[in-house]
């Protein structure tokens, strides 16, 4: 109570960028094709700011406010993909990824008050993240408009996270997941439906934690022709939402002196059923769809 703190002045920003991509492609024989690309980017961003302000709490004290911070990241990926083409007409796909980044983050804020006090706040981040994706795929399609699809994702994540700062600890981020599916697509009738399943393994450290679950995932549509002005559709889906790295970093990441923001390295992943159903109707060159209910429920 009978705080009040009010401050003007000028900003600056200034920015740069380089980017640099190669991309290849090449057919190896008449069934199979490969591809292969690399990015890389750098940016740079510096931010300055001058002013004055006035503080009124028993007295009005007038102050000096300064800060400078110096935004440095960069990026560099690189894939690679690979088609084979079976004679009975199904396909295989390979996807390899790996990607490295970092990004540094330093600043200052100084206010100065008359009478020679001064605060000053500082603050350093130095954070870096490797990862790698493998995707296998294969799928297969009848005449009839049947088709079958089957596969795996391997993701391996590594994070650092330094706030250099505050001295706090190091904090580490390792995340491996793999995940297993399957899909089946067909037609009854005026019915086409379609059923996918899978199982998501998560293996996870964070904070010095470590944790490990397996997660279903689950999806059923239906959509089925009335006659050919009248349609109905429903879905249902069940999926799992893991914790990101800022959920689950434990140390303090906020840059206000007033605010403190901290994750929970504890959390568990989201699981989420959603339904949804409705009507379509088809006139002339026109589709309405007058009736639609969703519903979503949280784990």
């Amino acid at each position: 109570a009978g705080f009040h703190k009010s401050s003007k002045g000028s900003s600056r920003h200034s920015q740069w960028s380089t980017l640099g991509e190669l991309l290849l492609k090449w057919q190896v024989s008449e069934r199979d094709y490969m591809a292969a690309q690399i990015y890389g980017t750098k940016k740079n961003n510096k931010d300055k700011m001058m002013g004055e302000g006035l503080l009124r709490s028993a007295e009005e004290v007038p102050f000096r406010l300064s800060s400078n911070s110096v935004d440095d990241s960069y990026i560099v990926t690189s894939g690679l993909y690979y088609q084979h083409d079976f004679l009975d007409k199904s396909k295989l796909e390979v996807s390899y990824g790996f990607n490295t980044n970092g990004n540094t983050l330093d600043g200052d804020r100084m206010e100065a008050y008359s009478g020679g006090e001064e605060h000053r706040y500082l603050f350093e981040y130095d954070n870096k993240r490797t990862s790698m994706n493998l995707e296998l795929n294969y799928s297969k399609q009848w005449a009839d408009g049947s088709s079958f699809t089957a596969g795996s994702n391997t993701r391996w994540i590594k994070d650092k996270l330094d706030q250099v700062s505050e001295q706090v600890p190091l904090f580490k981020h390792n995340r491996y997941d793999e995940y297993f599916f399957a899909s089946y697509a067909s037609k009854v009738g005026e019915l086409r439906y379609m059923l996918s399943a899978g199982l998501e393994g998560i293996w996870l450290e964070a904070g010095g934690e470590r944790n490990n679950y397996w997660r279903p995932r689950f999806a059923v549509s239906g959509n089925y022709s009335i006659n050919k002005k009248n349609s109905v559709r429903l879905n249902y889906s069940l999926t799992n939402s893991s914790p990101s790295v800022g959920q689950l970093n434990p140390y303090n990441t906020s840059s206000d002196p007033l605010v403190i923001n901290r994750g929970n390295h504890k959390l568990t992943p989201e699981q989420r059923h959603s339904v949804s159903l409705n009507y379509r109707l088809r006139t002339g060159r026109f589709s309405l769809t007058p009736f639609t209910a969703n519903y979503l429920h949280y784990t």
